[in-house]
């Protein structure tokens, strides 16, 4: 990812993370992305962001994605471990830390015995490569759509996805997992009925790109750095038990309202999935982002951070998954819309005429408001009513300075989610 990290604040847990992974060589957004993940496996069915009947847990499932050797995923992945393993064993967490190859069943009666045991099942699940937690060939379908199952968190669930799994019962669930992948094996192991079946949309690809420095000689870790972590988890944890909901204030709640309405609508099967739990993916990284400042109501500033960081994590599965086919498409069609107004003049053209024109059809209604909203957000258009007493108002969108500029589309791609 090549835009800033979200603001995190000195002395703060991410803060404080970023710094003990100062002197190693793994990616910036890689130390981010394991911080959050690492807080939210220690808050566990603790915290949710209180959305009137739908609330959102603040579980992750991440995976790491650079070719072999080359960006440390495993270094990333093993130093994340280490403190979760650490704060895990302080506190006597009934949740329970798999860190090896798991296969369907295996998965199913763990959990099933955590809820026996505990009255929960509260798991993580942890590879240094994705394709030993998947398996490969027939078995991959399994475990990702066990655990596309399991990611809302239900109170209580029976049986075991497609297989016979008689009385396993399934209660308090708190699933998240934390892998590592190359983009050649997701390109190819990841079939498009996964991604249509919303394992992809519920799962966060994270591209280093970059390492942040090159360390031929390292220093030894601070010896007290990972107990400085643990017990500012263990600080957050016991404060969460006073909360149990993060709220939201009115600032926030009117920004992603606004978000929420105006948002892009996309069809290739990757984003439209992707956007159907997008609301939720903001929600989650706004409320990390609170819990990690302590404050425990999300503000207007953590809704906008949320939004542009997961704007960011999009575009790289758009990238992953999708290819170029769907990115040429949407830059097509905002090429033919551009046309179309600046050649309408200072008249303007009615939406109704867009969307009629031979040159935009066979698009659908969403995709053309979507882009036209996007192109009002950046000022590129003025948009107007034309009241009429005998029929609906006409909207009419009327071409700015800017929009003639050629590099225009540099801005609509970058919030399209698209390269």
């Amino acid at each position: 990812m090549s835009s800033p990290l979200p603001y995190f604040p000195p002395g703060t847990f991410v803060h404080n993370y970023m710094e003990a992974m100062a002197e190693t060589e793994t990616p910036l957004i890689y130390d981010y992305i394991c911080a959050l993940w690492v807080l939210s496996s220690a808050m566990g069915r603790n915290v949710i962001v209180a959305r009137p009947s739908a609330p959102v847990h603040l579980n992750m499932y991440i995976t790491l994605v650079s070719e072999s050797g080359i960006l440390r995923k495993s270094s990333s992945i093993r130093a994340a471990v280490s403190i979760l393993r650490h704060f895990m064993s302080t506190t006597q967490s009934s949740t329970l830390l798999i860190e090896s190859k798991v296969t369907m069943g295996m998965l199913l009666n763990e959990l099933s015995r955590t809820t026996r045991e505990h009255g929960s099942s509260q798991i993580v699940l942890v590879a240094s490569e994705l394709a030993a937690m998947l398996g490969r060939g027939t078995q991959i379908a399994g475990i990702p759509a066990l655990l596309t199952d399991l990611y809302d968190c239900p109170d209580e669930r029976s049986g075991g996805g497609s297989l016979a799994t008689g009385g396993l019962n399934f209660k308090n669930v708190y699933c998240s997992f934390l892998a590592g992948s190359t983009p050649s094996w997701l390109a190819t192991s990841v079939r498009p009925e996964i991604v249509a079946g919303g394992f992809t949309s519920r799962c966060y690809f994270i591209n280093g790109r970059n390492r942040k420095r090159l360390v031929a000689w390292g220093e030894e870790a601070k010896p007290d750095a990972a107990d400085r972590l643990v017990k500012q988890l263990q600080e957050i944890q016991n404060e969460s038990c006073s909360y149990f909901q993060i709220g939201i204030n009115s600032s926030a709640k009117q920004t992603f309202t606004k978000w929420y309405a105006n948002r892009p609508v996309h069809k290739d099967v990757y984003r439209e999935s992707f956007e159907s739990r997008e609301d939720g993916h903001i929600l989650r990284f706004a409320g990390l982002m609170c819990v990690n400042e302590r404050a425990w109501s999300i503000s207007d500033d953590h809704i906008r951070r949320a939004i542009a960081f997961v704007t960011e994590i999009k575009r790289f599965g758009t990238e992953l998954f999708t290819g170029t086919k769907a990115q040429h498409t949407d830059l097509k069609l905002a090429k033919k819309v551009r046309n179309l107004i600046l050649s309408s003049g200072n008249g303007g053209i009615s939406h109704t005429d867009i969307y009629r024109s031979s040159s935009v059809s066979g698009r659908s209604g969403n995709e053309l408001r979507s882009l036209l909203s996007i192109m009002h957000e950046l000022d590129l258009v003025t948009k107007h009513e034309i009241k009429n007493i005998r029929s609906r108002p006409r909207t009419m969108y009327v071409a700015t300075e800017y929009l003639k500029n050629e590099l225009f589309l540099e801005d609509v791609a970058r919030k399209l989610g698209i390269d």
